[in-house]
């Protein structure tokens, strides 16, 4: 009996590694329609993405400064400006504080930064498709410079969020 239900165990554990091996997978991330490629893979951690912040802000047009003294990050995209700090949990932007759900790491002599927050405070857009472990950002003009980014496949009216227009027209 105890033999029976020790194999009907493994099998169960047999059955189920295979459902549980993608969620530790590296999600894959698509930033206006092209696959990032990351030297270091991102990684998941308090179920948020952190990645390289090179290819990130590279992939969403920033300007990416070090102060290797305070072990800080200031991101600058048109009038937006990001400030990072290593092992912190409060960003800033646009001087206001941010207070972030996982702090910027460095991991493999690399900085990660959380997906999420980098790509919203840019004006992007983020989703996230658990069954194929992808994220998708779209990335938005600045509102206030009323201008579409290239690469962009729409714009969003920020004053309605239901009202968005796809090469040219309105929906």
């Amino acid at each position: 009996m105890k033999r029976a239900v020790m194999f009907i165990s493994f099998l169960v554990l047999l059955f189920l590694f295979p459902m549980v091996s993608p969620a530790f997978s590296s999600p894959t991330v698509i930033v206006d329609g092209r696959a990032l490629s990351f030297d270091v893979s991102p990684v998941i951690e308090n179920s948020r993405t952190l990645v390289p912040i090179r290819a990130i802000f590279e992939a969403l047009g920033a300007d990416v400064s070090w102060d290797d003294i305070t072990q800080s990050i200031t991101v600058t995209k048109g009038t937006t400006k990001i400030k990072l700090t290593i092992d912190q949990v409060t960003a800033y932007k646009n001087d206001l504080p941010v207070i972030l759900d996982v702090p910027v790491r460095i991991i493999n002599n690399r900085t990660f930064v959380p997906l999420r927050f980098v790509s919203e405070a840019l004006e992007s857009k983020v989703n996230w498709d658990v069954a194929s472990q992808t994220i998708t950002i779209i990335s938005m003009a600045n509102p206030s410079e009323g201008k579409q980014q290239k690469g962009c496949i729409g714009a969003i009216d920020y004053s309605n969020p239901n009202k968005y227009t796809v090469n040219g027209k309105q929906s």
